[in-house]
């Protein structure tokens, strides 16, 4: 076991300190008397046994003025590297004992050992010694092992008996006579309780018949279960149709109303005749248009064929015609901008209606989002109440663990008193008889009963119960604050319910017919805005296509009125010529024709836009009439679990498809109030039987039937466990008596034992052993720190006398040797002591020496220190405790331990980490 770091807080007079010994492996603790130096030395013995070579509570070793410190201790041990820390103080956090193996030197933690019992005997196991070996060769104090040395005879074999445990045999000896005296008692104990048992014959006959009655009632509840349980179905039935027979009420409410669908009817009708009429005038108004057209194309063909005259003819002709049509042309040109700048504006407010129309078709769809979100809200409202129905069971669970936690504490913790009260009982009988005078009361003893009270299986439950109920708070804290993150999801959504249900129409309530009837609407206003749109686009085209064509007109206006007068310079020596008025007049025909076929165009537009209002009515009454009265048949059938009319029908159609719809769902009301009528009148007659059975059976009404036969298969169950009991008690006794001869023998071995280890048996051959090899091992030690001036003799009558080889193997005692002399015996044996303790061959990786050099002189001072420099190396870690300052700069690496006037301990690190 070699420390590589040391942190201390609030420990004795160190505030918060850290000392590391990685690298170094001559370390002098240095500083003034009282500083502190010891303090370092009892930290690491407190860390490691819980407790310091004073034996002081932690509460002394607190500093004044605080609650709570701690210590905690980095050791290397073979290969492995651990960590254990001890907090001590009435505040001091938990795990006040805590042992951690870690992956490396400053790493990972890999195991964890946590109470002060379980880390006590781990770090005994770890270091391989008891605490009064550690701290009489790990640890040693001042002057403690000259002492040994210079003792004799008994006194020197007793502080040879403590380190190397023989000691404990004494121990061993005196539970071997306790546990000699238990058995016997036990025995006794055993023998009258199987003679107060008897055989149990009466007990077994009435257990028997207990059960033989527990055993009829249980099969006669039990037969009556097939038919509770048809019972309690048809029951569950006659709801079942309750809950469908409200379904189909409600599928008849939501039905639409007949008027309602003689309305949508009738109008429908109307909206197709309309229609009819206007498609026939417009195959009128297209053959009319056929007609101007073919009487056009004949009049163009006869004025070709009439104008044969000479190139004068046809400029006059074309002049003719432009001095009639420029002026005309020019007038419909200011005309059709005029017309133009109408149809932009209408344009504009149809564009307008158009986008409130979209506006309010947003809002529509923003609506049935908000239904849908309803929806979901809900949804999640529903699952943060079943999660806090769990959570609120596994409340009540933990609360009842905690409950039953805190029972069973409480009988344990009176278990342990009473095992506690029977092993002081025990101990305050051990060594008595009957006859002896008894040291409580007096009198003289009688019978003297068995004791049998295990006192650490009685602790070791209460330890269990502790933690067991340490865990059950535990975990119904964490049930709490679960419970508490499912309560605020709870609100959460019925926030989220609230802020959806804001944004549904009012007075709508139903979800579903909401959502649907949002879409209906949703539908409607996106076929009320497909016609406009077509007609905005169109319009918009027309527009554009009518200022195209009246900027061609203008620039062939402008065109004419140029060549006008190119042909009026031309034509004017010819003015008056035959056959020019007869082509004049044959011109003003042909536009008499075109005029014929504008105004057959126009009408059949005014037929065609007459149509397409006529086809727009006729779909706002589908979307507003007709299709509410598909979507509430739809929900209707749904709602009783129905097929829906077909979504195709006519409006005639469909007034038949509900009233087909309407009858079934009257029907099926009556066929579900006729099935309930007949469960009901078989649930009557069989809750009358099971009533009368009942009744027999001392049962209130049939529903208790469950809970009665839960009831009578536990008493059956215990009945039989009676009987088991009384059958097992013959047995028993029989057990008990050979347990007691089991006994007996073995307090009879135990007798043996005792025997032989007394003192001057076993223990004494085994001091003896350890005192040779003592000798041996401390002879080495000695050559090699005098450099073989000086060696133990190793043999009898005095194995530890000093041999001096310079002096002719001379033998010299204690009181010949100088101070220095003395120390280095004394460090020999302490380290072959130390070996010894640590296992045969073994040796241990630190070694920490508080032997006060102020008391040795120059010389001998002088050969403590380099018989101690020859130690180090090789890995150990030899730490000396000094005030004398020669010391430290001779060995190099030093702790100076300051306290300033306040009383804190500081460590000065010389050459050192910290």
């Amino acid at each position: 076991m070699r420390p590589l770091e040391l942190e201390l807080a609030n420990f004795r007079s160190y505030e918060r300190e850290r000392v590391d010994w990685r690298g170094h492996d001559l370390v002098v603790i240095a500083g003034d008397t009282g500083a502190g130096k010891t303090s370092l030395l009892d930290a690491i013995c407190f860390a490691l046994y819980g407790r310091t070579p004073e034996i002081t509570g932690p509460g002394e070793l607190l500093t004044i003025g605080r609650d709570n410190g701690e210590v905690r201790l980095t050791v290397q041990i073979a290969a492995q590297t651990w960590r254990v820390t001890r907090r001590f103080g009435k505040r001091a956090p938990q795990p006040q004992h805590l042992l951690e193996r870690l992956v490396e030197d400053g790493g990972e933690v890999a195991e964890t050992i946590v109470g002060k019992d379980a880390v006590d005997g781990r770090a005994k196991d770890l270091v391989g010694l008891t605490y009064e070996a550690f701290t009489s060769t790990v640890l040693l104090a001042q002057g403690q092992f000259a002492r040994f040395f210079a003792s004799r005879g008994a006194e020197r074999d007793e502080i040879l008996r403590e380190i190397f445990g023989v000691q404990s045999m004494d121990g061993v000896r005196a539970a071997a006579l306790r546990l000699e005296a238990a058995h016997l008692a036990r025995a006794d104990t055993l023998t009258s309780e199987a003679d107060r048992s008897g055989d149990g014959a009466g007990a077994l006959s009435a257990a028997a018949k207990a059960a033989r009655a527990a055993a009829g009632r249980l099969a006669a509840l039990r037969g009556l279960g097939p038919t509770f349980a048809t019972w309690v179905a048809r029951r569950e039935d006659e709801a079942t149709l309750e809950d469908e027979r409200r379904l189909v009420a409600r599928a008849i409410d939501v039905m639409p109303t007949t008027e309602a669908r003689r309305v949508a009817s009738t109008r429908e009708a109307d909206a197709r005749a309309a229609l009819i009429t206007q498609a026939n005038e417009r195959d009128l108004a297209r053959d009319e248009r056929a007609r101007a057209a073919s009487a056009l194309v004949d009049a163009e063909s006869r004025l070709g064929r009439a104008v044969d005259l000479a190139a004068v003819r046809s400029s006059a002709e074309r002049h003719a015609a432009l001095v009639v049509d420029v002026p005309r042309r020019r007038t419909e040109l200011a005309q059709a901008h005029g017309a133009l700048q109408s149809r932009v504006e209408a344009l504009a407010q149809l564009e307008a209606h158009l986008a409130a129309t979209r506006a309010a078709h947003d809002a529509l769809i923003a609506r049935a989002a908000a239904v849908t979100a309803l929806d979901g809200a809900l949804r999640n409202l529903d699952a943060a109440r079943a999660a806090m129905v769990e959570a609120l069971r596994q409340r009540d669970v933990a609360g009842d663990r905690v409950g039953a936690s805190e029972a069973r504490l409480l009988e344990t913790r009176t278990v342990n008193d009473r095992a506690i009260q029977v092993a002081q009982a025990a101990h305050i009988r051990s060594g008595l008889h009957p006859g002896d005078d008894c040291p409580v009361c007096g009198g003289q003893i009688g019978f003297l009963p068995g004791l049998n009270a295990p006192v650490g299986d009685a602790t070791a439950e209460l330890r269990a119960a502790e933690r067991d109920g340490m865990e059950a708070h535990r975990q119904l804290a964490a049930r709490q604050a679960e419970l508490a993150r499912f309560e605020q999801g709870r609100a959460e959504a019925e926030a989220a319910v609230d802020g959806a249900r804001n944004l549904l129409p009012e007075g709508i309530h139903d979800d579903r017919v909401s959502e649907v009837m949002l879409q209906g609407e949703i539908a409607t206003l996106a076929d009320a805005m497909r016609g406009p749109a077509a007609e905005a686009t169109s319009e918009r085209e027309a527009v554009t296509r009518e200022a195209g064509r009246i900027q061609e007109v203008a620039e062939h206006v402008e065109r004419d009125g140029e060549e006008l007068g190119v042909l009026a310079a031309a034509l004017e020596p010819h003015g008056g010529r035959d056959g020019i008025g007869a082509i004049v007049a044959s011109l003003a025909q042909l536009e008499a024709l075109a005029e014929r076929g504008t105004a057959a165009d126009r009408e059949l537009l005014r037929v065609e836009s007459t149509l397409a209002e006529a086809e727009r009515a006729a779909a706002t009454i589908e979307a507003t009439l007709i299709r509410p009265l598909r979507v509430a048949a739809a929900v209707a059938a749904e709602s009783a679990g129905l097929a829906p009319p077909p979504a195709d029908l006519s409006a005639e159609a469909l007034n038949q498809a509900c009233d087909a719809l309407e009858r079934r769902l009257t029907e099926h009301a009556a066929d579900i109030d006729n099935r309930r009528a007949a469960l009901r009148l078989q649930s009557d007659a069989q809750g009358s039987w099971l009533a009368e059975r009942c009744a027999s059976l001392r049962l209130a009404r049939p529903d208790d039937l469950p809970q009665a036969t839960e009831r009578a298969q536990l008493d059956h169950a215990s009945a039989r466990s009676r009987f088991g009991h009384a059958r097992d008690c013959a047995a028993e006794a029989r057990r008990r008596r050979r347990d007691a001869r089991e006994s007996r023998e073995q307090a009879e071995r135990f007798r043996v034992v005792a025997l032989d280890l007394r003192a001057d048996r076993f223990p004494r051959y085994l001091l003896q052993r350890y005192r040779e090899r003592l000798a041996l091992a401390a002879s080495e030690r000695l050559q090699d720190l005098s450099r073989g001036a000086y060696r133990f003799a190793a043999s009898e009558p005095d194995p530890l006398a000093i041999v001096d080889t310079r002096r002719g193997e001379a033998t010299r005692g204690v009181a010949t040797l100088s101070g220095g002399e003395r120390f280095l015996a004394s460090l020999s044996l302490a380290l072959a002591l130390g070996d010894i303790a640590a296992g045969a061959g073994g040796r241990l990786d630190c070694l920490f020496l508080d032997e006060g050099f102020s008391t040795l002189d120059a010389d001998s001072l002088e050969l403590a220190i380099a018989g101690i420099e020859r130690l180090s190396g090789g890995g150990r870690l030899i730490g000396v405790i000094t005030h004398l300052p020669g010391v430290a700069e001779r060995l190099g690496a030093a702790i100076r331990i300051v306290k300033d006037p306040s009383g804190v301990s500081r460590v000065l690190a010389e050459g050192l980490a910290a």
